[in-house]
Order: C-alpha cells, then sequence, then structure tokens
C-alpha cells in the first residue's frame, strides 16, 4: 500500500510542483493528495483535515492520507497554534512592479540578468519581455494593500540606472512573506506525529524550496 502524503498548502505554485511530481512519486510507492484545508485536528489515533468546503478527510477513510505536510506559508502558524507546535512565523509584506518591455529600446535597456543592489535593498530579474523590480519589508500583519508609496521607490531605480526603459506600463504586487525571527526556514514534525511542516522561507520561497522540499520528503518517508 503506498504512502499516501496529504499537502496543505494555500498557495497554487507548490500544488502545480507537486502534481508535476506524480510520476516520480509512483517510483517511490507514494500518492499525494492535495486539498484546500481550513483547520487540523489530530486524536491519539487518527486525524482528520477540516476541508475549506467544510468537508472532512479523516486518516482512516479510504482516501485518508497517512502523513501530511503543512506547507501554507503564513497561515502555517495558524495550524501551529491549533496543534499546540511552538513557531514564529510571522508576515512580512513585500512590494513588486512587473514592467511590461513594449518597445524595443526597452527591450536593449533592461538588464538581462538577474541585480541585487543591496544599499537599496532592491532586485531585480529579467523574464523575457518583462523586467520584475523588487524590494521592501513592511511589518503591517496580514494586510495586503498596494501602498504606492512603497512602488514609487521602484519605478524610480528603474529610471535611475535603466533610463531607457519606459516604466508606463506595470504591474503593482505586494504579498505576505513567511518569516522568521532567525530568517531560517522551519522543517520538523509536530508534536501529533505524523504531521510535518515546511515554512518560513521568507522572501527566498522558491530559492531554497526545492532544498527544503527534499529535506521534508526525506524526513516524512524515513521517519
Amino acid at each position: 500500500m503506498p504512502l499516501s502524503i496529504c499537502l496543505i498548502t494555500l498557495l497554487t505554485e507548490p500544488i502545480v510542483i507537486l502534481l508535476a511530481a506524480k510520476k516520480d512519486m509512483g517510483k517511490l510507492n507514494i500518492a499525494p493528495i492535495t486539498v484546500p484545508a481550513h483547520a487540523i485536528n489530530k486524536d491519539s489515533k487518527t486525524f482528520g483535515i477540516i476541508l475549506s468546503n467544510a468537508s472532512e478527510l479523516k486518516s482512516n477513510g479510504n482516501i485518508a492520507p497517512t502523513k501530511v505536510a503543512i506547507c501554507a506559508g503564513i497561515d502555517t502558524q495558524r495550524f501551529a497554534d491549533t496543534l499546540g507546535d511552538s513557531m514564529r512565523v510571522y508576515p512580512v509584506k513585500g512590494y513588486s512592479v512587473t514592467i511590461q518591455l513594449d518597445d524595443e529600446e526597452s527591450k536593449l535597456s533592461a538588464p538581462k540578468v538577474s541585480l541585487l543592489d543591496d544599499p537599496k535593498k532592491i532586485v531585480s530579474s529579467r523574464l523575457g519581455d518583462r523586467l520584475r523590480v523588487a524590494g521592501t519589508a513592511e511589518l503591517a500583519g496580514t494586510n495586503k494593500d498596494i501602498r504606492q508609496d512603497r512602488i514609487r521607490p521602484l519605478l524610480g531605480w528603474v529610471r535611475e540606472y535603466f533610463p531607457g526603459v519606459s516604466t508606463e506600463n506595470y504591474t503593482p504586487w505586494a504579498g505576505l512573506r513567511p518569516m522568521t525571527p532567525n530568517m531560517m526556514p522551519l522543517i520538523f514534525e509536530s508534536k501529533a506525529k505524523g504531521i510535518f511542516y515546511n515554512t518560513g522561507h521568507g522572501h527566498l520561497g522558491w530559492t531554497l524550496g526545492a532544498a527544503t522540499g527534499d529535506l521534508l520528503a526525506e524526513k516524512m518517508i524515513n521517519d
């Protein structure tokens, strides 16, 4: 019987990655289940996952998970509080602008490699015919409002260092990054055996995701 792992995530990207890895998981005799979860509870013999649609998946059912991975970003703290696990993950809001490089001059003038301006805490990445510029760490709870006074410095940075890039057509964004006090991600098993955490990546989710996912998978398979 395969090891059935339930991934709890509030983001779309990890689900897409997990589904793409299903073929390789089959080789390891793992059957992944992805669910949008609202809450989780556990007694001495079983644990239940309360889904967002108010149904419940229990670990003694036909499609029940053998183990659970909680990778829910800032909402991981809510699950940890419910399960009595010690964790400090706080939302830190970051901002970005994605500039459309519509004209030829903008395409030629925009940087073609990723840049880090350490004094100004701004990074940029070339994404084909787009340029993404990101920065700022704001403590605002779970507020996702996009403040223009945070967006203006990002556009100003582009105009200062890459004056040939038109910033007329851009998409602003703000998101909440799950940050720990020491900026190190958390990968461990809950007090409730069979439930694991993978969170606290801060602004380096894509950078650290593959490595921490590998560490988490090893823990879940071998424990």
